[in-house]
This record gives C-alpha cells, structure tokens and sequence, in this order.
C-alpha cells in the first residue's frame, strides 16, 4: 500500500493513559511481548534489536506505553528510493485494542517519515490483516496492484 502524499498529515492523538515516545534501551523485551501477540508469532528481544531498533535502515522505533508496557509499535524507515518513507512491522497488543492505537503509532510513523524528507510512504501487509488495513485507508493509504489477482482480493477486502 502507498500514502501519496505526506504532506498535511494530522496531528497524532493518544488516549489518556497512554503515552507516545521513541524507543528507548530496554524497551525491547516489552516490545517483543507486544508484537507476538499482535502477530501471534514469537518475536524476541534480540530480533527486535536486529530487524527494527538497531536497524540501519530505522530512522525512528516509536512505540506506545501503558505504564512501562509497550502496548503498540511501528517503525519509520529509508528505502533506497528517493523521497520515500516506509512504514515498517506496525502492531498493537490484542489486549488494547478499539482505541486506535495502531492508527496513533503509524501516523507518528508518517509524521517521522516527513520530518526525514520523505514526501509518500508505503507499507506491506496480508490479506488477513484487515482490521490493519482499514486502519491504512483511514490513513489515505492506497493499494498497490502488483498482479492479476489482487483487483479481486481487494474487492473482498
């Protein structure tokens, strides 16, 4: 899926109790727990480390606390194509879902993504996803047909 443009994004809004923030050392194990149960695969605090906070392609690791718990994360990342942003393993605990925290941590993705010089963004997901990909629509994400089949997952979806 792509976002044409980022320009005019809105401003990100949490709900009380809830605090946005960049990634900070330690926050790894918290953030594994958070996205293998947002995935239902087991993520690891070292995996965490190598493919999203220490990565060299992250510009930023945001994530969003309930407490110390990190309840919801995404990343912002370099592409090697020119004025674009990617928007990178989005995921909020089970747990806390229906207060658009998915939605919250993506824009703050996209705000970053804008702040690095990056005038569209795009993102990878699954068909089965579908609660993520209406959070992308709601973000003006478009799909991005890349073969025959697809036309017709999206009208399914």
């Amino acid at each position: 899926m792509y976002r044409r443009s980022l320009a005019a994004l809105p401003e990100v809004a949490i709900p009380d109790g809830y605090q946005l923030r960049e990634y900070r050392p330690g926050d790894e194990v918290s953030a594994a727990e958070c996205l293998s149960a947002a995935f239902g695969e087991l993520w690891t605090s070292e995996k965490v480390l190598v493919e999203l906070a220490e990565n060299s392609a992250t510009w930023k690791m945001f994530v969003i606390v309930h407490g110390q718990q990190v309840v919801a994360t995404a990343t912002a990342r370099a592409t090697e194509i020119a004025g674009q942003g990617y928007v990178h393993w989005v995921g909020a605990h089970p747990d806390h879902s229906g207060k658009r925290l998915g939605y919250s941590v993506t824009l703050a993705v996209l705000h970053e993504c804008a702040a690095q010089g990056a005038t569209w963004a795009i993102l990878t997901t699954d068909d089965p996803r579908l609660p993520a990909i209406q959070t992308y629509l709601h973000l003006d994400f478009e799909p991005i047909i890349l073969d025959e089949s697809q036309p017709e997952r999206w009208e399914q979806v």
